[in-house]
């Protein structure tokens, strides 16, 4: 049992060298199902107590493969009522509203701050009832990472990014996407500049257009994530994000 653990823990540890991140919560998991396969195989050893015979019987060790089983059972239930959630806003990909959203992002050189949009966020288009506020500070790459997004592009014809910059713009703002057969390498993802000014504006990216640098054209069933960033940037800047969303469906 042990050894299984170590070698989880060692698992979790390649991973982070592989453009994959190490989870605390997997290595509970293999924790769970090797004290529950130990609890079943004892069950069934001759040399255990009989339930009679002490505190470590049959009975009480089946218990406890139980319940650890139903324990192990408690991460897997909180991730499928993630992507059920991620599920239910299409086409729109992110809905600043949910709390569940804050487990598929993250900022580098930033903070993000969920508020009420800006009075001058334009209504003739789709009014959020909350948007992010991001403050961008000076770094290599500071912006704004969406990992695994709704995966299945596939059926639509458009990307589009709502986002505001109120008093100033950085000297430069890129949009990354990339799918899950990534390598980690510039060349196998789609890059683009966006060309941006201060006030409201919305990215407008053809679905079609999804191509990498190398020529590869994105597998658009499995798309899994976006960033938007700016490249050694030398001041501060606020943006506010507002709907990630598809449009224009096939």
């Amino acid at each position: 049992a042990l050894l299984m653990l170590f070698l989880g823990a060692a698992l979790e540890v390649w991973q982070s060298t592989r453009n994959r991140t190490a989870e605390w919560v997997d290595l509970y998991a293999d924790a769970a199902g090797i004290v529950c396969f130990t609890a079943v195989f004892a069950c069934f050893d001759p040399r255990i107590p009989s339930p009679r015979q002490g505190w470590l019987s049959q009975r009480r060790l089946a218990f406890v493969s139980v319940a650890w089983f139903l324990l192990g059972l408690l991460p897997l239930l909180q991730t499928l009522q993630l992507y059920q959630g991620r599920w239910a806003i299409l086409p729109s990909l992110i809905d600043w509203r949910e709390p569940w959203l804050e487990k598929f992002y993250y900022v580098q050189y930033a903070s993000l701050e969920v508020e009420d949009p800006p009075d001058d966020w334009p209504t003739l288009n789709p009014h959020p009832e909350k948007v992010a506020k991001i403050r961008l500070y000076p770094g290599r790459y500071p912006g704004f990472v969406f990992t695994e997004p709704h995966g299945n592009w596939s059926a639509y014809q458009l990307l589009e990014i709502d986002l505001m910059f109120p008093e100033s713009v950085p000297e430069n703002l890129f949009l990354r996407i990339h799918d899950v057969h990534h390598t980690g390498d510039y060349s196998d993802r789609f890059n683009c500049e966006c060309h941006v000014q201060t006030g409201f504006q919305t990215i407008r990216v053809p679905i079609a257009s999804l191509v990498t640098p190398s020529g590869r054209e994105l597998d658009l069933e499995n798309i899994d994530g976006l960033a938007l960033f700016t490249f050694e940037s030398q001041g501060e800047f606020e943006m506010y994000l507002g709907d990630i969303r598809l449009a224009r469906p096939l």
